[in-house]
């Protein structure tokens, strides 16, 4: 665990109504199994840690595209994405092109998140706990709020053919971001996915929110 992941432990586990899986007996578990059971075992926590910073992959691409993409525009020395993707004669079309790249991390961590949640609800027979993505970052950049919510919002909507949503076990996902923040304020985004069936849930995580805040001594970002 890092810095940040060591502070969220502890912060789930400073309350009695909430356990690490881990300290179940490893018989009860076939398959995969997420990381907490929240609030007597209502909510279950799957935690990811944001490591993959693409910023590199992305220069490398926008200088592949640069070669080959005649509408690409002319820039020197260092520029954002935002920049490049406003300055494109296809913007629209550009920016669903890199902005697929800079997701794929966030759609693999949802994709076994995902699985770990399923196999957890089956294995304790929780099939009516909430599911819950927890998105830990304190080292990438490009992982804003927003960008965060774009890529949830896109991968928790996909359906199945038969129309149900195809990671219909990601409920809500909790976003704790603290790359470039100040240590007075609790930057945390609550993100409710299409297939939540709990709607009191909403009312835990500002509890939640509040809780965290207090936890590091800090003030509530309005986000």
């Amino acid at each position: 665990m890092n810095h940040l992941e060591e502070k969220f432990n502890k912060f789930i586990l400073s309350r009695s109504s909430n356990e690490s899986i881990d300290s179940l007996p490893n018989e009860l578990f076939k398959n995969k199994k997420a990381d907490y059971l929240v609030f007597s075992r209502s909510l279950i926590f799957e935690v990811k840690h944001l490591e993959s910073d693409r910023s590199e992959f992305i220069n490398r691409k926008c200088s592949e595209l640069a070669l080959n993409d005649p509408k690409f525009p002319d820039f020197y020395g260092k520029v954002s994405i935002d920049s490049l993707i406003d300055a494109h004669d296809d913007s629209r079309k550009f920016s669903l092109h890199i902005r697929d790249y800079m997701g794929m991390p966030i759609r693999d961590l949802i994709r076994s998140a995902n699985l770990q949640i399923r196999d957890t609800k089956i294995a304790l027979d929780k099939n009516n706990s909430t599911g819950v993505l927890v998105l830990l970052n304190d080292s990438v950049p490009m992982y804003t709020g927003e960008f965060i919510y774009q890529q949830v919002s896109r991968f928790l909507s996909k359906k199945r053919s038969d129309g149900s949503f195809e990671r219909e076990h990601i409920e809500v996902v909790w976003f704790i971001n603290e790359f470039d923040t100040s240590e007075y304020i609790s930057s945390a985004y609550i993100l409710i996915g299409p297939s939540l069936k709990n709607e009191n849930v909403v009312a835990a995580f500002e509890q939640l929110k509040t809780m965290w805040a207090g936890f590091n001594n800090a003030a509530i970002a309005n986000n």
